[in-house]
């Protein structure tokens, strides 16, 4: 089950999983044109493909408003996705504090998220709602094969990044990862989810079909049906399932450190400003490890629909009122797996300070007065600020949290100095 882009876009169950929307198109078309009795000649030289499915299906799909509401919805998602995740590269590019081993996996999954934005949320509802493929010979074979690369990388990154976290917590002081070893670690995952991707540029291919208006994009495995089969149960195992069993077991692992981490300490300190000062350490370190829990847990339910939509309709158990109408579900699970690219800046804006504080770095500084001036005003103050007080209030209102987690790091740093602190 090649659970990449073009998969929404399969026939009839049990057909090649990795279908594209065209090849759904002609299959269930000939099955419509042979139970109504349609002959090709009278469409004189081709069929409309939206014109025949409004017709003999009434599928909303086929319908301009849709597509325009469509368009919408997928414009939003590319606007958000490109740029949050840009925003996410420029803040750890430029900031060298921020480029912890973490963060370097975190820069490597926005990479492959505006990857995503360009191919699978491009390409896929443009051939959804054309129902043909435009985009030539090359990037047919090419498209589907990178929309699965993306998504392959992506999950093994997240996957990468809970090991990170677990040999940090659980051996503190030997094991962690270091950035050579994250730069080693990257290009070897995107080589093994091109490596695991790789099948599906020679199953990609640009036909013409008898009686129907344009080309199509079709994954064609010839007489090896059990090949695909195979294919298919192996990639959904090592894309799906393999690297959240990594990750499940890393996370509960972590959690159950830091609880034990947490007891231990309360009942060896009985000095109250280092025990004050080591609970902020742990705060800290589950504020991170609840940010990438949440990340795995956004990816997990934008694309968790789309694999149970395809994996269903490959079993023949679709219920029936979704199967009238698959491409509809199928476009809408698409865009839902789509949203997985938006998610993550905004976890990290909201669950991060330093990237939260190196994002506004980005915004240009008349605004960053412009804030500044409407923050000086909600304290309270009659007065009106003038220029020289806007420039210097500005820089003040925008580094407090840089600061604060400044002075936070300092005081941990001499807490672990002391004897009586358990490291963790």
């Amino acid at each position: 089950m090649t659970f990449s882009d073009e998969q929404t876009l399969s026939p009839l169950p049990m057909a090649t999983e990795g279908a594209s929307l065209e090849e759904r198109l002609f299959l269930s078309n000939l099955s419509l044109a042979d139970e109504f009795d349609v002959s090709m000649a009278f469409f004189n030289e081709c069929v409309d493909m939206n014109h025949f499915l409004w017709e003999f299906q009434r599928d909303p799909t086929s319908r301009p408003i849709t597509a325009a509401i469509f368009a919408v919805v997928y414009s939003l998602i590319v606007l958000v996705g490109v740029s949050g995740n840009i925003c996410v590269l420029l803040s750890i590019g430029r900031t060298r504090s921020l480029q912890t081993v973490s963060n370097l996996f975190i820069f490597a999954l926005s990479c492959s998220d505006i990857v995503v934005c360009c191919v699978s949320a491009t390409f896929t509802p443009y051939t959804a709602f054309t129902k043909v493929w435009v985009f030539g010979v090359a990037l047919c074979s090419l498209a589907n094969f990178i929309a699965g690369t993306s998504l392959c990388f992506s999950i093994f990154v997240l996957a990468a990044i809970s090991v990170d976290r677990f040999l940090l917590i659980r051996f503190p002081l030997n094991n962690q990862l270091r950035h050579n070893h994250a730069l080693l670690i990257i290009p070897i995952l995107c080589l093994f989810a091109m490596f695991v991707s790789f099948p599906m540029i020679f199953t990609q291919k640009l036909l013409r079909m008898e009686g129907y208006c344009g080309e199509f994009c079709v994954e064609d495995w010839g007489t090896n049906e059990l090949y695909r089969e195979i294919y298919g149960t192996i990639l959904l195992i090592v894309q799906f399932f393999v690297p959240l069993l990594i990750i499940t077991i890393c996370y509960i692992g972590i959690s159950v450190r830091l609880n034990r981490n947490i007891l231990l300490r309360r009942k060896k300190m009985g000095n109250s400003w280092l025990r004050h000062r080591q609970s902020m350490a742990d705060r800290r370190r589950q504020r991170t490890n609840r940010m990438f829990i949440l990340m795995v847990c956004a990816f997990v339910l934008s694309w968790i629909w789309f694999i149970l939509f395809n994996l269903l309709r490959d079993l023949g158990l679709l219920p029936y009122f979704i199967r009238e109408q698959e491409f509809l579900y199928g476009i809408i699970t698409h865009a839902i797996a789509m949203t997985s690219t938006i998610w993550n800046p905004i976890l990290y804006a909201l669950l991060n300070f330093q990237l939260r504080s190196a994002f506004l770095r980005l915004v240009p500084e008349n605004a960053r007065k412009f804030m500044a001036k409407r923050k000086f005003g909600q304290l309270g103050s009659k007065s009106k600020l003038t220029p020289r007080d806007a420039k210097l209030v500005a820089p003040t209102l925008l580094m407090a949290s840089v600061g604060q987690q400044k002075h936070r790091q300092t005081a941990i740093a001499l807490t672990a100095a002391s004897p009586l602190v358990l490291s963790t």
